[in-house]
Order: structure tokens, then sequence, then C-alpha cells
């Protein structure tokens, strides 16, 4: 009987070619597509950018529920001619969903949304920082107004006086 010796990095290297290979032939991506962003802030307001080239705008749904902006975007596939051979595509295609949880602070009642050669600009204008609220409370001295008034009623001593 023969002893091999095994080598850890070479068996890595020769099953990652291997799952190279098998996807490579395959239009499928072996991971889910998912949307690129670039989440920017300044004084004044949160700007996110999406890249979504080859998408219609039509086919973009912004939401926003409970400081969750979400973004779906759909890929609609080109219809095929007859004849038509595909020799590669890679280019992802379907709905595409990505969700940002935004920070406290924005003026969630004005964002604005622009598309433009593919690129989606989001802008949340930030809301300014309250001032605080500074109230001035009057010192009363020597006032002859009782606090609290208290009753007595009857004579025999023994009730508690009743605040009204």
């Amino acid at each position: 009987m023969m002893l091999r010796r095994l080598d850890p990095v070479s068996e890595f290297d020769r099953m990652s070619r291997a799952l190279d290979s098998l996807f490579a032939s395959s239009p499928v991506s072996p991971t889910t597509p998912s949307v690129p962003l670039d989440i920017v802030e300044t004084p004044d307001a949160l700007t996110i950018r999406a890249s979504l080239p080859g998408i219609h705008p039509d086919h973009v749904d912004l939401t926003l529920e409970e400081n969750v902006l979400t973004l779906r975007a759909e890929s609609r596939k080109e219809p095929l001619v007859d004849g038509t051979k595909i020799y590669r595509q890679e280019i992802p295609r379907g709905t595409f969903t990505r969700s940002v949880r935004l920070p406290e602070g924005l003026g969630l009642d004005s964002v604005c949304a622009d598309f433009d050669l593919g690129l989606l600009t989001i802008q949340i204008a930030k809301q300014p920082e309250p001032e605080p609220k500074i109230r001035k409370i009057a010192v009363r001295a020597g006032s002859q107004e009782p606090v609290l008034e208290a009753e007595i009623s009857g004579t025999s001593g023994d009730e508690t006086p009743q605040a009204e």
C-alpha cells in the first residue's frame, strides 16, 4: 500500500478551479445580483446613489416605511428573434431589491429622487436641530396668596383639612 501525502492548499485550488469552470459555462451567476449603493452625508442632506444600468425609470419603485427606504427595480429580458444564439449572458436580469435603514434627524417628508443615465440619486434633507426651548418661570416673593387653601368644617377639631 502506497501512502499519499495530502496537500490541503492544492486540493483547495483544484476544487476552486472546478467550481469556476462549472459556473463559467452557466448563464446563471453563483451570487444573487445586488444594487450597488453610495451613501453620502453632507451637513445639509443625506444622498443615496444607486447604479441601475439598463433599467427604465418606470421600472423603479421607491418606498419609505418606518425609517427604512426600499428600492425595487426590474431589469426585463429583451425578446429574442428566432435563430438567436446567446454565447454569454452576464448582465443580471430580474427584480432587484435593496433596503437601507435611515438615521434619525432627516426630513422624511422632503425626499426627492432623480434618475439619469442609469444612476438613481435620492436626496433627503436633514431637519434642523431643534433649538432648546427656554421658558421663563415667574417667582413670587412674599405672596399673600396661600399655595393651598384649607377649609375646616365643624368645631370638634378631629377632621382633616380638605384641599380644594
